[in-house]
């Protein structure tokens, strides 16, 4: 059986789960959370939007 690749909407959400994933199990500074908090809302308000069609 062949593995299919990915679609990109795919990969954003992978992505934004694995930054929630670790900001949740790994990050103990306030001003860390804070960083990754801006990047997941990134990703979740602006790079995801753009892929979702596709």
């Amino acid at each position: 059986m062949e593995a299919t690749k990915p679609t990109r909407s795919e990969v954003i959400f992978a992505a934004e789960m694995t930054l929630r994933m670790l900001k949740e199990q790994e990050v103990e500074s306030p001003d860390v959370k804070q960083s990754f908090d801006e990047v997941i809302g990134h990703i979740k308000h602006i790079i995801r939007p753009k892929y979702e069609e596709k």
